[in-house]
């Protein structure tokens, strides 16, 4: 899409006609089309980076799900039939699930890339949809009463949020007595939402996470965290997350509708 030039029709026809993807031969169309609609370029102009579409984007994070997810499976009946009752132990398991984390973290990149589609949601619903499987009921704090809508894109304050609710979740995962505090709240400008949780580990804050790509976890990446700022961003939200003294506190806000 940002380098489809008239030229590259012919090569692009034949590429389509031999793609048996249907989400890739989709990609190639449309970049046939780019190819049809750009003008060739005047003596000395300087060819222009086109902004990648958010179906574009869309059919990237679905290609990479589509892709990966049968394969995973494959390898994980594989390894459980061949190692049996030692598996969930094993590090196989571990190492198979460390690569489904990180293929679902790309995908996680490229939705999260996309630009916004806002609609009008309750804040607690928001977060509540958020919620992980196997994550603690009655945690949510809210005042049912009031009226606590916003404007934003679901999908990107999920990628937000949601990777907020999974890392405190799997931070304080055994820990005794270590509740997980989810607050939220508005003003008639503005919203917000925190989530407090223990763990173990050494003290970091977000720019170092979101710089190094290292976080607490091992062998893991900070995908997740790259992957919220970037949904963050998009929506013109700020956050921020920090760890110390076995505590970490994720905080976010942002306007409350758009202007």
């Amino acid at each position: 899409m940002r380098n489809a030039a008239p030229g590259d029709i012919g090569l692009l026809t034949t590429a389509i006609a031999e793609e048996t993807v249907p989400a890739v031969r989709g990609l190639l169309e449309a970049a046939a089309r780019q190819a049809q609609q750009t003008p060739a370029p005047a003596v000395g102009d300087q060819p222009q980076e086109a902004p990648a579409s958010p179906d574009i984007l869309d059919a990237l994070s679905g290609l990479i799900r589509h892709e990966t997810e049968p394969i995973i499976g494959w390898i994980r009946r594989s390894a459980a039939k061949e190692i049996g009752d030692r598996y969930e132990a094993s590090e196989t398991f571990k190492n198979i699930d460390l690569l489904r984390r990180r293929l679902l973290g790309l995908e996680t990149l490229a939705a999260a890339h996309r630009l916004p589609r806002y609609s009008r949601t309750s804040l607690l619903n928001l977060i509540v949809d958020c919620q992980p499987e196997g994550f603690p009921e009655q945690v949510v704090e809210a005042n049912t009463g009031d009226d606590d809508s916003i404007d934003t894109d679901p999908g990107l304050f999920a990628i937000v949020v949601g990777n907020a609710l999974l890392n405190a979740q799997e931070a304080s995962a055994g820990l005794p007595g270590a509740p997980i505090l989810v607050r939220h709240g508005v003003s008639d400008r503005q919203f917000w939402v925190t989530v407090t949780n223990r763990f173990q580990g050494q003290a970091f804050e977000m720019e170092h996470v979101a710089q190094t790509g290292a976080s607490t976890k091992d062998s893991h990446k900070g995908l997740g965290v790259t992957a919220m700022r970037m949904a963050a961003d998009r929506l013109r939200y700020s956050f921020t997350l920090q760890a110390s003294g076995g505590t970490v506190v994720f905080s976010l806000r942002g306007e409350r509708f758009r202007a």
